[in-house]
């Protein structure tokens, strides 16, 4: 990882955790007035996995890939 890049876990279709895989995305850009942080850990919200299943495709408008 360089310092233009940002680890990430994306997923391309609707599944289980076999569809997540770490991809590399650039550093979002920060605008006046707004600050980017360094994250060591990140959690899951048992909604994610709902959305990642596809359960709430019918509510919900999803682009892929999802980050």
């Amino acid at each position: 990882m360089t310092a233009a890049t940002m680890k990430a876990m994306a997923y391309a279709s609707y599944g289980g955790v076999e569809k997540l895989e770490q991809v590399e995305l650039p550093l979002p850009k920060v605008s006046p007035g707004m600050v980017r942080i360094k994250v060591k850990a990140a959690g899951v919200n048992p909604v994610d996995w709902v959305v990642m299943a596809g359960y709430l495709d019918s509510i919900l408008t999803i682009h892929f890939p999802v980050v």
